[in-house]
């Protein structure tokens, strides 16, 4: 989900990614595509988990000073939220800063 200002040369953007729980019931362990042993394992009840739900908010922006010339930033996972993408076992990027120019000849 997006939402965005726009006004002659500047430019805003903010976006929430998301991702539902996938609860241990719903994986396929029939053909074990899923990867279960991925996720977080439950000492208690001594099974796994399933994929827990999460978000970030990100920001972006960019200004073209002229016709040659545009900055851009952006700002991800805005809260240091730490969640893995479905299946798989790398956690993804922590709060990250990023910056460039486009400079066209």
């Amino acid at each position: 989900m997006e939402v965005g200002f726009e006004r002659e040369r500047f430019q805003l953007g903010l976006n929430w990614k998301f991702n539902g729980k996938k609860q241990l019931k719903d994986y396929n362990f029939i053909e074990g595509i899923d990867n279960i042993e991925q996720t977080p394992y439950n000492l208690v009840t001594e099974s796994y988990y399933g994929n827990p739900n999460w978000s970030t908010f990100n920001f972006n922006a960019s200004y073209k000073l002229n016709s040659k010339i545009t900055f851009y930033t952006s700002l991800d996972n805005i809260f240091d939220t730490h969640y893995k993408e479905f299946a798989s076992s790398i956690s993804a990027s922590g709060r990250n800063l990023s910056l460039a120019v486009s400079i066209n000849l």
